[in-house]
């Protein structure tokens, strides 16, 4: 009986046409080449104008500070490159500051200082989320999106 099961899987493997399998791999390959599926490994950047946008360092401690850096490599024009960056807390609160650009180049403001920068502390343990809102003079739209992590565990090396 196991060498009729053994015949009928090998037979069954034999019927596969080596067209279906070549589609299969083409239709695979061609997904993964697709900008939707791409995006995710541009580090959140949705402007075309944003190089970067991150904290560093991107895991700390409680009351300790974070740098959130925009970086941009061209220009909407002259008076034009206004993005407004908002910090989401664990617990939903939300802190904001303003990145005005007058050349090509980075700019960074201090998280976690609540007396300057985006004028909040980091008091809450968890993944903070981070928004680029490029504002063009009358709305906002999405330019990039990044996290940080805060702990309140003190890791020895």
């Amino acid at each position: 009986m196991s060498d009729k099961f053994v015949e009928s899987v090998v037979s069954k493997r034999r019927r596969t046409r080596p067209g279906v399998v070549a589609v299969l791999i083409l239709l695979a390959v061609g997904l993964a080449g697709m900008p939707f599926l791409a995006r995710s490994a541009n580090a959140g950047v949705l402007d075309p104008n944003v190089l970067a946008f991150e904290a560093s360092p991107t895991y700390i401690n409680l009351a300790m500070t974070t740098t959130v850096t925009v970086e941009i490599g061209s220009s909407y024009g002259a008076g034009l490159d206004d993005y407004l960056a908002t910090v989401i807390a664990p617990g939903g609160g939300t802190a904001t500051a303003w990145y005005n650009f007058t050349a090509v180049g980075s700019m960074s403001v201090i998280y976690g200082d609540a007396t300057s920068g985006f004028n909040a502390s980091v008091n809450l343990v968890g993944t903070y989320e981070l928004r680029l809102e490029y504002f063009n003079g009358t709305a906002f739209s999405l330019a990039a999106i990044a996290e940080f992590s805060a702990t309140d565990q003190l890791l020895v090396i």
